[in-house]
């Protein structure tokens, strides 16, 4: 939106609602509690997460110009990036669909080899324990903020140079906890974990973040009407 001579808006609303994953079987997202996993009964539609109703994403930027040869412009948007199928879909693994077990060797001795890759003794435990995989039920979709900055001057005809920045802190990000990990300690692993009816208990959670920030310089040249060539100079991030 062309505001003045030397001014331009850009604004904008978006809304995104990503659906809840519902599994069409009896696949489930089960909690460990105690010695058993919740929920004990297998729901046909069972709801992974629960719903997300607040992903508003509003964009704003303007340009100004000053003089004849400069022009400034600034740029804030917010955005969401849905989470992959890949985090509902490996729950098939956990039992009774699926079973993992860890094994467990060291080289002083080692009891797994290519003739008996899955010993009992590897196990540290006479009875396996299944490992178990969880996310949720809070499980937002990644989220960035970004910003961005340019600064462009006209050099002679038909070129010019731009100077970007460009920012962004990223949050609600997956990453995966380790609930059933072993205490530090001779003998058996299995014997050291807070939990011993289980093996690893891995527990994906949206709660990283990361932060960037980077500039580069460019350099534009026009050869022929709609013909443009860009030339990257240096970048720093």
């Amino acid at each position: 939106m062309e505001c003045t001579r030397n001014l331009s808006l850009n604004i904008g609303l978006r809304y995104e609602i990503p659906t809840v994953p519902v599994s069409p079987a009896v696949l489930q997202r089960p909690q460990c509690r105690r010695n058993r996993l919740v929920p004990a009964n297998q729901d046909a539609h069972y709801k992974f997460t629960v719903p997300n109703h607040k992903q508003w994403a509003p964009r704003f930027g303007f340009a100004y110009r000053v003089g004849s040869q400069w022009v400034g412009s600034r740029r804030f948007g917010i955005y969401y990036s849905p989470d992959t199928t890949n985090v509902i879909t490996i729950l098939s693994l956990n039992p009774p669909f699926g079973t993992n077990f860890s094994y467990n060797t060291s080289r002083a001795n080692p009891v797994m080899t290519f003739s008996n890759p899955n010993p009992v003794a590897a196990l540290g435990t006479a009875s396996p324990t299944p490992d178990i995989l969880s996310i949720g039920p809070y499980f937002p979709s990644g989220t960035m903020n970004q910003w961005s900055f340019d600064v462009e001057r006209a050099l002679w005809r038909d070129a010019g140079l731009d100077v970007q920045y460009l920012g962004n802190h990223t949050y609600h990000l997956d990453t995966s906890w380790q609930k059933n990990a072993p205490l530090p300690g001779p003998g058996p692993i299995q014997s050291r974990r807070p939990n011993q009816r289980f093996g690893n208990i891995r527990k994906i959670e949206n709660q990283e973040y990361s932060n960037y920030e980077g500039m580069k310089r460019n350099l534009y040249s026009e050869d022929a009407p709609g013909n443009q060539h860009a030339m990257e100079l240096y970048m720093v991030a």
